[in-house]
């Protein structure tokens, strides 16, 4: 008897363990997942290791200024459209520069972050070389902080594809879809990988028909501009923190600037920002779940920065 209880006991564990394997394996882990990879990152720059080189640096001496732009978004970049420009002291009167302008452009197409298993995509800027004059006076060494500074053009793109169109308030029978004006409707994958995003949507219903409430901000540690990558080293306050956004024909939003429509224009205040679009709809019928989109454009700027040693050349003697 003791020993059938054990083989009872023992089969009834395993089928519950059993059990819970299979609810596991069968949730919804992917459920809702969007078609975008997501991530709060754009185009990453940086200095190689050796452009310039930490130390081993001597006042007279060329030392090479190389980036590295690194792509860990969702939107290809063309080539010559990411300027880089050298900024601060390097572009000061004590320093000689081969590239006199500071700046340049990349030669090649970076390509977008296409999956979650995708390794981000890079060029390479060669900004020249940078050479301390002799006449400058800087004691035994001197260790500036060589900075450069890249603008690229980014968007980001949003897809809900369970927004509620409201039927008749009369509707009867089984109802497809209800709208709860207190849920967040952005989901795994629903806004693509960009330094500035879509952190929440959310649907109300208005006397004849929906409003939608998007949420955006600044969620990387760059600034978004309202002018050409060209003139980017120096932007007037007016022309920060602004960015283009187009939804769908049919609903009607109200931009910074007070006008109406499908495309126009948004200020973020603190790195965040808020959009409210309606579409008059009239009357449906039943209710159904529908496609909304919408596409973000800006302008966007990060800087990287590297402190040299620069030694007197006495100190090679």
């Amino acid at each position: 008897m003791r020993k059938y209880f054990l083989v009872v006991l023992l089969l009834a564990v395993t089928l519950l363990i059993s059990g819970q394997q299979g609810c596991t394996t069968g949730g919804s882990d992917n459920a809702g997942a969007g078609p975008y990879v997501g991530g709060n990152d754009g185009l990453e720059i940086a200095f190689l290791d050796d452009a310039p080189p930490l130390s081993g640096n001597f006042q007279g001496d060329p030392i090479p200024l190389e980036v590295e732009l690194i792509n860990h978004g969702e939107t290809e970049i063309a080539s010559g459209a990411a300027v880089v420009n050298l900024i601060g002291t390097v572009m000061g009167g004590a320093f000689t520069l081969t590239n006199t302008a500071g700046q340049q452009s990349n030669l090649g197409i970076i390509d977008r972050v296409r999956d979650s298993s995708d390794v981000p995509d890079s060029d390479f800027v060669s900004l020249g070389t940078a050479i301390l004059k002799d006449s400058e006076p800087i004691g035994p060494s001197w260790s500036p902080n060589v900075r450069a500074q890249v603008c690229y053009p980014y968007s980001t793109s949003l897809q809900i594809d369970d927004l509620c169109i409201p039927g008749e308030r009369s509707e009867t029978g089984t109802v497809e879809c209800e709208i709860d004006s207190a849920e967040n409707l952005i989901d795994k994958g629903d806004v693509s990988g960009a330094p500035v995003t879509v952190t929440s949507l959310v649907e109300g219903r208005t006397g004849t028909g929906v409003r939608v409430t998007l949420d955006v901000e600044n969620a990387g540690g760059g600034t978004v501009i309202n002018v050409p990558c060209s003139t980017s080293t120096n932007v007037a306050l007016d022309d920060r923190d602004l960015f283009t956004v187009t939804v769908p024909t049919g609903y009607s939003c109200l931009f910074s600037d007070g006008s109406s429509g499908s495309t126009g224009t948004v200020k973020l205040r603190s790195n965040k920002g808020r959009l409210r679009c309606t579409d008059d709809i009239g009357g449906t019928g039943r209710s159904y779940t529908d496609r909304f989109t919408a596409t973000l454009t800006y302008n966007y700027v990060e800087e990287t920065g590297k402190t040299v040693l620069i030694q007197s050349q006495t100190a090679n003697l």
